[in-house]
């Protein structure tokens, strides 16, 4: 692996000290060195920078990513023709596995420094781009102020909602008139859940990982009923030492049925990765039962916040969670003027994938 010395001295596999200032679970070394493990997203050099801000310590991995099953199911979400990068790999700045991307807690002298250094080594690595995957409108707009993107890519929205100040799920059942059948529709659901014999277990850290190779199982299950299995054993395991990390499981007297892979940040609770046993789904109401139970356990313990991740645009509009884009940029090593427009194409087939959602959600309402 190529050494690119940040401000910070740093190795090719290093991760900096966690730090206060980190926003999300994805943005903690323990994130970092968890995904230095993973095989099922196939990368061959990996790189980490750092800087200090603050009195304190940001970071950046980059990745030279041969395949990225959430990528391919992002293509096959656009209705793409064929693949965007035609087999080559690309240099990724964070993983499009974790929620969150960027530096937001780096000044714009910082961010001209991890573009500087990133595209050396995206040049290095032999590959057509940096990405700069998973941005807020925020971050992105502090990125593109830096330097402006040759294509930017909408893959995903991410969904949050802000509990009620008190009174629990009842309270959050009840809250927004325009959303209160959906919401009551869930709780019918968990209700159904609860009466065929549905049971919560909290299980937190390296509690978890008895029950992860059925969680993996139903998860790959689960991303299979729409594209390529996104996660393996080599993934999960690893993020149970990401700090908050916790699995709320649906358990059953046949076995375990169903689980969210989650994590804890502040007053956050952020919904990972689902994992639902699609042979009982429907008569277990696995998935709506996960979410409510979910959102109980963010009321009962204190959050004020769930971050309920990407995908299933639909079923997260009818309980009234507001979605906002994730962008991702690429910066490119060459001049490559069909790769755009393959990126502008995957990038308008995601927006219409995502507002046909939203427009049967309308209709619904």
């Amino acid at each position: 692996m190529t050494h690119f010395p940040g401000l910070y001295p740093t190795g090719p596999a290093s991760a900096p000290p966690s730090t206060a200032t980190e926003p999300t679970p994805f943005h903690t070394a323990q994130w970092t060195s968890a995904w230095g493990q993973v095989t099922t997203e196939l990368f061959t050099d990996r790189h980490v920078m750092r800087w200090p801000v603050d009195g304190a310590v940001s970071h950046l991995p980059y990745y030279r990513t041969v395949h990225s099953p959430l990528w391919t199911a992002m293509e096959g979400d656009a209705e793409l023709p064929g693949p965007v990068w035609r087999g080559r790999p690309v240099t990724y700045a964070r993983s499009l596995y974790g929620e969150y991307g960027g530096l937001p807690a780096a000044p714009p002298g910082v961010l001209a420094h991890a573009l500087d250094r990133g595209l050396d080594l995206a040049r290095t690595w032999d590959t057509p781009a940096l990405v700069v995957p998973n941005l807020t409108t925020n971050e992105a707009a502090r990125w593109t102020a830096v330097r402006r993107a040759d294509a930017v890519v909408v893959p995903y929205w991410a969904h949050r909602i802000d509990l009620p100040d008190g009174g629990g799920i009842d309270a959050f059942v009840v809250a927004d008139q325009t959303r209160r059948r959906s919401r009551r529709d869930l709780r019918r659901q968990w209700r159904r859940g609860h009466e065929a014999g549905l049971r919560a277990e909290v299980l937190h850290g390296r509690d978890m990982l008895p029950v992860l190779p059925d969680i993996v199982r139903h998860a790959r299950e689960t991303s299979q009923r729409h594209g390529p299995a996104l996660y393996g054993m080599d993934m999960l395991q690893p993020v149970a030492d990401v700090p908050g990390a916790l699995a709320i499981v649906a358990q059953h007297p046949t076995g375990l049925a169903g689980a969210f892979v989650c994590f804890r940040r502040g007053d956050t609770l952020y919904l990972w990765t689902a994992a639902v046993d699609q042979a009982r789904k429907r008569a277990l109401s696995t998935y709506a039962w996960l979410m409510y139970t979910s959102l109980a356990h963010a009321c009962d313990t204190g959050a004020s916040v769930v971050d309920a991740g990407r995908g299933n645009y639909r079923y997260k509009a009818q309980l009234g969670l507001q979605a906002r884009p994730l962008a991702s940029l690429v910066y490119l090593t060459r001049p490559d003027r069909p790769l755009i427009e393959r990126l502008e194409q995957m990038h308008q087939g995601l927006d219409s994938h995502a507002h046909r959602a939203w427009a049967r959600t309308a209709r619904a309402a």
